[in-house]
């Protein structure tokens, strides 16, 4: 996974795409999907920011945990992305 270059606006879309909803939080950026009780919870990041490595990472664990995406999944988008 080439992480260092997926923006959050990349990560933002596909966590919509899943079902994920945004929550309004003034110092976090909080995804919640509402049918698997799943949460991802990242620091503030502008739409063009890259995402750290680590919530990747983060992201990912908590997709697989849910059931709603596999790694091997994950993966395979975020190399599409960064094509």
């Amino acid at each position: 996974m080439k992480a260092e270059q997926i923006t959050f606006a990349d990560l933002e879309k596909l966590l919509l795409k899943l079902g994920f909803v945004n929550l309004q939080n003034p110092k976090y950026q909080i995804f919640e999907h509402p049918q698997e009780n799943a949460l991802v919870a990242l620091p503030r990041y502008a739409q063009n920011d890259v995402v750290r490595p680590i919530h990747l990472v983060a992201t990912r664990g908590t997709l697989e945990a849910y059931g709603l995406m596999s790694r091997e999944a994950f993966e395979g988008l975020t190399e599409k992305i960064v094509a």
